[in-house]
This record gives C-alpha cells, structure tokens and sequence, in this order.
C-alpha cells in the first residue's frame, strides 16, 4: 500500500517548482546573446563588406579622373606631333617646291637628295657641298632658280673702244650687274620671311615682303607652347595635392573637410576637386542606408554608418622639382614646385630650317660654253639657318613618379545590439587602391640628359629613335666661301652645330648656356608598305661635306624624310589637283595641311589618337565611345573638333591673359645666347663677302657690300634705328635681331613678344573657348579603321576579349548581337593591391610603362622596352599603413 505523502514531502516539492523556467530563462538568455552575437557579426561583417565596397568604388572613381586628364594630355600631345608634321610639310614640301629633284615623276633612288642641281658645263668643283633642304619660292616664272646651285651672272663683254659708247656701255652694264644683284636680295628676303612665318606665325605678317603662303595659321613654334600650356594645366589637375584632413558629409563627424566645402572651394570651371569630390560621393552612395543615409531636417534619423563615413586621401611622397630641369619648363616659378601623381618631362630641341639667300659675287671658275667672259652678280646660293629655339618636341611621362590613387575609408558600426554604452560604436577601416592603365604619352623619342636639365639623342640598345627625328651637322675644319651654309662652323668658344650622337640637342631654357646647339629637323612620317622605321642604330645621324661631285649627286643620308618612301608618303598629302604643278593655291594648301594632320599608323602605335565615328550608327563596330566633340566643317570637307585643355583663367597656372604672354616672352628670352651665337656667324660670313670685294672688278666692292649688307650691316643698331620706312630694307640679322629680341615695330617688323601679344589678345577676344579648348582639323585617314588607331588599352579574355584570336567581344551595348573592337583610345583604370605602392613592402619597380611593339597590324614597329627606372620616388608616405597589416606578395 502506497505511503500517502506527507505534508513535509509535499513542502519540498513545492520548493522544486520553477526550476524549468530558471533553467529556460537562462537558456533562452544564451540563445539570446549567441543570435544577437550572431547577427551582430552577420552585420558586423555586412558593415565591414560595404564599407570595402564603398571605398573600392571610392579608388575606382578617383583614379579615373585622374585617367580622363591623361586622355586629354594624351590627345594633346598627338596634336603637338600634328604641328610638328604641319611644319615639316611646309619645309620639306612646299618650301623645297622649286627644287624639282623632289618632285613625284623625279624621285627615282631609295634615298633623297635635297642638293642643287648644276648648269650644264659647270666646272666639277661647283656643287652643292651638303644634303640640306632649303626653302626656296618659286613662283611660276619659266626660269626656276630654286634648284640651281649658282645663278650665274651677267657676261661683262669687252666694250668696243668707241670713247663714248664705251662710257656708256660700262655703264648701262654696271646698272644691269647691280639689279641683278638686287634681285638676289629681294629674293633671299622672301625665301627668309617664308621660314620666319612658318616657325613662328601668329596669324598675322611679320614682314612686308612676307610671302601668303600659310600665313592664316598659327607657326609652329608658338603653337607647340600653347599646346605645352594646355598639358601642363592638365598635369596640375592630376596633382591636386591630396585633400590634407578625412573628408565627411556635413561637419558632424569630427574633424574633417566637409565636402560642401569642396564644392565650393574652386568658383572656375576647372575641375580641380572632381578627384576629391567624385572618390568620397562614390564612396557614399555604394553606402547602405536607404532612406536614412542623409536627412538634413532630422539628424537623429540618419544611417549612423553612413552619417560617420569619412574618406581619407592617402598621401604619395611628394616629388619636388627643379625648375631648370625638364620637369619644370613652362611652370611658373615664383614657387616650389611639388608634384604627387603626375611628373610630365617637357623635350625642348634646338632646331633650325634653312632657307636660300642668293649672294651676288662675281666670277666663281663658272664656265658657260660658247660664252668667253667674265661673270659678274653670279648668285651663289647659300643656305642660310633660321634657329628655332627650345622647340617644344612634345612630353613624356617619367616612369619614376606614378600615377595611382589610395583612400582610406572609415565608419562607425553600432548594429542592433551593441553591448557597449560607448554609443559612438566600433571604428570600421578600409583601404583601396587603383591606377590608370593602357595609354601612352610619349613616345620617348629622346632622352634626359644629366641632371634632367639636358635633351640628348637616345643611345642604342638593338634600335635608335633620336635618329629619325634630327640631323646633325659636320663642318669642322671648313670655312666659309660662296655656296656654304650660314652657320659653318663652330668654334671652342661658341659652338653652334650638334655634330656628335652625345652632344645635346636642347634643354630647359632656364638651364644656362650650355645647351644652345642646334641640329636640322626630320620625321618619320608613317609606317608604310614600302618603308618601315629605317634601322640604323646611331642615335643620330651626321651630314658631313661630300669630298666631290660623284658623292653630292649619291646621297647617303637615308633616315625620316631622306627616305624616299617616307618623303612620297608626305608628299601624297597635296591634294590630286596639285600633281604636277609648280604653284600651289591657297586652298590647295589648306586641303594639303588638313591631310597631313590626320593619323597615321605609326602614330596609332606610338600615340594616343582620337577617333571620330557617328556613335548613334556605330558603322565600325567600336565598343569605346569617342571623346572629342565636333565644332564644324573645314573649307576642305573634313570637320573641326576641339580638345579639353585649360590655357589660362582662374585656378590655372596663368591666372590672366597677360601670364601667357609674359611666359611666351620669357621662354624666348632664356634663349637670347643662342641667338647672339647666331647673330655673330652672320656677322662673320658678311665680313668674309666684303673682303672678297677689294679684289673685284669694276663696281666689284660696290657689289660685294651690297652682298654683304644682306647678311649683316655691321652695326645692327644703327642700321635698326635710322632705317627709313619708304626703304625697309634691312638685314637679315637686323630683322632677326629685332624680331627676337626688340620691343614694338621698326623697320615694318612687329617683334615677336608684341606679336605674340597680339595673337593671345586677339584669340581671347574672339573666342571666349579659346581659353579652355584647343581646336583642330580632323581627317580620317583611308585604310585605317578606328579599331586599328584606338590602341590605347586592349581589355584581355577576363574582360572578354578573344585576343590574340580575333582580338573582338561580344558588345555590352546590343545585347551580344555584334561583335566589336575591345580596343580603346584612352586610359582605363584598374585595381592595384594597396601594398603595391607602399615602399617598406612591395612596389611595381621595375615595371615598363610602354613597350613600342603592338604586335599584328605593326611588326615592323621594333618591340623594345621604353625608358624606365626601379627608382619610383611617390610611394605612399611612411606611417599611414600602420593600420594595414602584413601582407606577403
């Protein structure tokens, strides 16, 4: 029988009730905590992915700003070429358009010879001594003397002996012989004014006698300078220091920049915030949030992760320039100069184009048969310099300072447990890098010298570039007589011809001095069927004297335009209506001009090149969208289309008009020794044609200081001061004296500063874009597709790209209903691992920028490496990775 239970049993069995719920309370308490622990870490880790995200998107964004401007810089550069190309075409073309050894039908030997021909009986010691082209006008008369090496004169026969006939035959006669001398020198005048516009033009007559042939353009000289101001502006763009404090939304985050303050910080329209600006909201807008991200009525509404976000930019070393060197011609210097993702080396070359000046003399051994008399104001041809200084030859980028761009991004997370009283809730960091990819500046035609202060030709490896691009000249031992070149020689004490591959070829012109030799420009013009780039490995190749006649009429020189098949691919440039023909109109100029702009494909392989199709029609199937505007059509049937690059105004490097003037001035100026050099060889070759005078016949010094005063009076400046403005006529050296170094108008001649002044001035006035635009003609070149000229970038298979198969994608844009061309023209941008550019870990030392060879469509392109340094000098600033970690690469 069952004991009942007792009042004691039943008191402890009350005391046991509610142990289950104790128990249940206290596993629910850890289920609790562990699911909020879980969720926290679910979200802590959300968090943590979208703060990566964010600033992710926040590097992406800032470095394709950085990539947008070295597009421009890019195409700008292109179009230094283009100037480049324009003026070689008027030298080597139109300007040896009287030489007719240079015409299509003449051209039969795979080198050119730009000599003189010969009269027939000329004696074998009268020949045109170096293979120099020279510009001389001809302008449809039935007798051209542009190809002639010596003029000859008029015949003095022996009078009859009659007394009065005799006095008045020695005297019509001494008249003839000084007309002829005369028309010598007018000619010499046009021929120098041509040169002088061609360099240096500004749209406006730099001389009465100045010949129209171009003269509605721009000279190369001053438009490769503006072109150097466009890029330089760009560059300082790109090196907008980095934003010193963390930059957050409103001020309520603690110390930061408010990025209302950014926008507001430059009232111009030059973006120079858009890399600070676009990085933070790109950031902030891949943020979560919703709704809640940003209310400006209720801050308590607000995303607290998203309302703490602050974006920091990281800082590379900055690199500080010298002035004097490459990196720093053309920027002002009234300060340091630092520069943090972007150092561009400006090439300046000393350059010079030759022109004819006919120098009457009498009897030179010239020999005429049937005819026994002496000759009198025989016009020896001689080729005379006009020295362009510090050219502007275009820009590279130096390898040694790299372009990238590193944020760190933070936050603060509270999620929807947090255990903490401190409300301000745990600080989240995130770190991101990215970096430009696939264009090119460039190419490295030259090389920087010793200190950077210097241009020298490259030095060969398997191949030289310098070569194709310049000429060097060798007259030592040579002094002057009738037929030689003006300069000849060079001196110890004032050397003047580059005529070794390790002297210089130009420099900063705030360097010194010692930078002043010149050399005679070439180019390669094109990779053609019949001639790819010439092989010679000297880095520059030398005209020397030929010893005698057999060696002038086989030219040797066979590198740029003294192969004939380059010569033909430039010439092909004049339009068909020109075939033929001695004179060539203004609009068939104008045409040519425009066709010689347009790219070619070795600029494809070796430039940035914009293309310019019809998106809405896409006819050629590419996958990249232009990025030039069109601004109409040309007289020739081509188009206009403008280019991104500030020149002047508010936030740029010349803040006024008058800044650009002023640097154009000064630029010029910093040359002035080379041109006293100058100055000094003309004087010294009048002096030597004087001095041949005393011996001559009668009226013979008469003739010989009228020969003389063509070149040089002596005293330049009184010969500048009491010059008559019914009679003009001045010097040579006078004019160039002037032109260069004087102030205001003499003699009919508008200085070059006021000149200069006048074009900036006049450009301002009528074009209020002028200031941030540049523009050009456009021609697309026949057999080049934009596919082949867009080689800026070409994506691989991970961005769908069959290459090196058929080297398409399927299009993004249509569905993958039509394969495209990946091919792009211009810089795209790419992640790179934040340890890459932090110098106590890892670096992309020794990494090619640029390599020549592009393989299929340009195999004879040679593939070599370009110029490159394991010195990277902006890595990130120590200390600010303290917070990243160890990473192993």
């Amino acid at each position: 029988m069952a004991k009942s239970p007792t009042k004691k049993d039943n008191k402890a069995r009350n005391s046991e009730r509610g142990q289950l719920s104790i128990f249940l309370g206290i596993v629910l308490v850890v289920l609790i905590t562990m699911m909020a622990f879980v969720i926290n870490v679910g979200l802590f880790v959300k968090a943590k992915i979208n703060l990566q995200n964010a600033v992710d998107a926040a590097a992406w964004s800032g470095a394709a700003t950085q990539a947008r401007q070295l597009s421009n810089i890019g195409y700008l550069n292109w179009e230094m070429r283009n100037t480049y190309k324009e003026w070689m075409f008027k030298y080597y073309v139109i300007g040896q358009r009287g030489n007719t050894k240079t015409h299509l039908s003449n051209i039969s030997a795979s080198n050119m010879n730009y000599r003189l021909g010969t009269l027939t009986g000329s004696s074998a010691s009268s020949y045109d001594p170096f293979n120099i082209p020279s510009i001389c006008l001809h302008f449809g008369s039935s007798h051209n003397i542009c190809g002639i090496y010596k003029i000859p004169g008029l015949p003095r026969f022996a009078s009859s002996g009659l007394p009065q006939v005799s006095e008045y035959f020695e005297s019509a006669l001494n008249t003839f012989v000084r007309l002829k001398a005369n028309a010598c020198s007018t000619r010499s005048d046009m021929n120098f004014a041509a040169a002088m516009t061609w360099a240096y033009g500004t749209k406006r007559q730099i001389f009465n006698d100045a010949p129209m042939l171009a003269t509605h353009r721009v000279g190369a000289w001053p438009q490769s300078i503006e072109l150097g101001m466009r890029i330089r502006n760009l560059e300082n763009i790109v090196n907008r220091p980095p934003v010193p404090a963390p930059i957050c939304l409103g001020g309520s985050a603690g110390s930061c920049t408010n990025v209302q303050d950014l926008q507001s910080e430059f009232t111009s329209d030059i973006p120079m915030n858009e890399r600070p600006i676009k990085a933070f909201m790109s950031a902030y807008r891949n943020l979560s949030g919703g709704a809640f991200k940003s209310d400006s009525i209720d801050p308590t509404s607000q995303d607290e992760f998203a309302s703490s976000f602050k974006l920091t930019e990281l800082s590379p070393t900055p690199v500080d320039i010298n002035p004097t060197s490459l990196s720093g011609v053309l920027m002002p210097t009234s300060g340091a100069i630092t520069k943090h993702y972007l150092d561009l080396m400006a090439f300046p070359i000393n350059l010079v184009t030759f022109f004819h000046a006919f120098i009457a003399a009498d009897n030179d051994n010239e020999t005429i048969p049937d005819i026994s008399a002496p000759f009198q104001a025989t016009c020896g041809v001689t080729k005379t310099a006009l020295p362009v200084p510090a050219y502007l030859f275009g820009f590279v980028k130096n390898p040694e300072v790299m372009t990238y761009y590193s944020v760190k991004g933070e936050a603060n997370f509270i999620g929807m447990f947090f255990p903490f009283t401190d409300r301000n809730g745990i600080n989240l960091k995130a770190y991101a890098s990215a970096k430009p990819f696939g264009g090119r500046i460039g190419p490295m035609l030259f090389a920087p010298g010793s200190g950077g202060t210097t241009v020298t030709p490259r030095q060969p490896t398997s191949f030289a570039r310098s070569n194709n691009y310049l000429s060097a000249l060798r007259t030592t031992g040579l002094s002057y007589a009738a037929g030689m070149p003006i300069p000849l020689g060079s001196t110890a004490a004032t050397p003047f011809w580059v005529d070794d591959d390790t002297d210089p070829i130009g420099g900063s012109p705030l360097a010194g001095a010692g930078n002043t030799l010149f050399a005679i420009p070439n180019l390669l013009y094109d990779l053609t069927s019949a001639s790819g780039a010439p092989s010679m490995t000297n880095p520059i190749e030398i005209l020397n004297r030929a010893a005698n006649s057999l060696q002038a009429n086989n030219a040797s020189e066979r590198q740029g335009l003294y192969d004939s098949n380059q010569f033909k691919a430039l010439l092909a440039n004049l339009p068909t209506t020109a075939s033929g023909s001695l004179i060539l109109t203004a609009e068939m100029i104008d045409e040519a001009l425009e066709n010689v702009r347009a790219p070619t494909r070795y600029e494809a392989a070796n430039y940035m090149v914009p293309h310019q199709d019809d998106m809405p029609s896409n006819a050629e199937a590419m996958d990249s969208l232009p990025a030039v505007d069109s601004v109409g059509a040309t007289t020739a049937g081509n188009f206009n289309y403008r280019l991104y690059g500030p020149l002047y105004g508010q936030d740029t490097l010349y803040p006024e008009v008058s800044y650009i003037t002023q640097a154009l001035n000064d630029y010029i100026l910093n040359n002035s020794t080379a041109i006293e050099t100058f100055l000094d060889s003309l004087s010294q070759v009048a002096d030597s044609i004087r001095s041949q005078g005393s011996s001559a016949g009668p009226g013979g010094p008469d003739r010989y200081d009228d020969a003389a005063g063509t070149i040089h009076s002596g005293n330049l400046d009184n010969e500048l001061n009491s010059c008559a403005a019914t009679d003009p006529k001045i010097s040579i050296a006078a004019k160039f004296k002037h032109f260069f170094l004087g102030v205001g108008s003499k003699c009919d001649i508008i200085a070059l500063r006021d000149s200069i002044a006048t074009w900036v001035n006049d450009e301002a006035a009528a074009n209020p874009d002028w200031a941030n635009f540049f523009v050009s003609s456009y021609k697309k070149p026949s057999g080049l597709s934009a596919g082949e000229l867009a080689t800026g970038y070409n994506p691989g298979p991970r961005q769908g790209n069959d290459a090196p198969i058929t080297g398409m994608m399927e299009s993004a844009l249509t569905g993958g209903s039509l394969t495209v061309g990946p091919r792009r023209n211009f810089y795209s941008t790419k992640f790179i691992g934040t340890g890459m550019v932090d110098g106590s870990k890892f670096s992309l030392r020794n990494q090619n920028m640029y390599v020549e060879g592009m393989g299929s469509g340009f195999s004879n392109l040679p593939a070599i490496p370009e110029y490159s340094s394991s010195n990277l000098q902006n890595m990130l600033e120590p200390g600010q990775l303290s917070e990243f970690g160890e990473l192993s690469f």
